[in-house]
């Protein structure tokens, strides 16, 4: 038996890019969030852990670029509050379907429940509440409230911003709201789930006899952005807007064969 490990550390990336160099909020006042300045998650923002971030996963595939052959793993709603519970969607694979693939495939449900919330040190609250208007990396209050107001909100994804649909993050992955038959949408009326297309760092050859273990995780250490753009007229500045960050996706897989 000869056991072949394929280690892949990549970023989630539906909302934004990596959380790596996001500024974290603790500690800061308004005026200090508000002369932030950051390519990745925009100026006068910064990030927090969400107390609540649920999302369902759908599907999971090795897929062959050049011949489309695909192994679809799993196909199967599981739905995984991020911030608390272990991510654990595809364990060991008993059924091998034989071919050699190039890129790993996951589908998501588009819609999210995220609940979280900051207050500054000069007692800015930027929390999530009430009807939230989702657009890419950032969704609007409909009136930002005080911490004590803070709830659980639902947020639809329908595109990456106005007209966009999909996009090719920084490490060449593919991401991109597909319609329900999986092809890729074209307006916000047919996205109905989120497809992140993952190049694989070498070419995975599977056998019969083959056995393969996949591991996910998704940490959420910085997944809320608040916005502190609005002058309160004394010098300080209130919370514009809230939004959700990308959170760490990590996979793991291990090949054994027997020969």
């Amino acid at each position: 038996m000869r056991s072949y490990n394929y280690i892949f550390i990549l970023f989630f990336i539906f909302f934004g890019t990596t959380n790596a160099f996001s500024t974290a909020c603790s500690g800061l006042t308004s005026v200090q969030i508000q002369a932030l300045t950051s390519t990745v998650i925009g100026n006068s923002k910064c990030t927090t852990a969400a107390d609540l971030y649920k999302m369902t996963v759908t599907a999971g595939e090795f897929y062959n670029s050049k011949s489309a052959e695909r192994f679809e793993i799993k196909k199967a709603n599981a739905t995984y509050d991020i911030a608390s519970e272990k991510f654990d969607y595809i364990p060991q694979i008993t059924n091998i379907q034989p071919g050699t693939y190039d890129q790993f495939r996951g589908y998501a449900d588009n819609v999210f429940v995220i609940k979280g919330g900051f207050t500054t040190t000069d007692s800015k609250p930027c929390v999530t509440y009430g009807t939230m208007d989702a657009t890419y990396l950032d969704f609007r209050d409909s009136g930002i409230k005080t911490a004590a107001n803070k709830t659980s909100v639902t947020v639809t994804m329908t595109n990456f911003g106005a007209g966009i649909w999909h996009y090719t993050d920084g490490n060449s992955n593919l991401i991109e709201f597909v319609d329900s038959s999986n092809n890729r949408a074209t307006s916000n009326g047919t996205a109905d789930r989120i497809r992140v297309t993952y190049t694989l760092p070498t070419v995975l050859t599977l056998e019969k006899t083959d056995k393969v273990k996949i591991k996910m995780y998704m940490g959420v250490s910085s997944s809320i952005t608040h916005e502190y753009a609005t002058s309160d007229g004394s010098g300080a500045y209130n919370c514009s807007s809230v939004g959700m960050h990308s959170p760490l996706f990590t996979m793991t897989v291990t090949k054994e064969s027997i020969e």
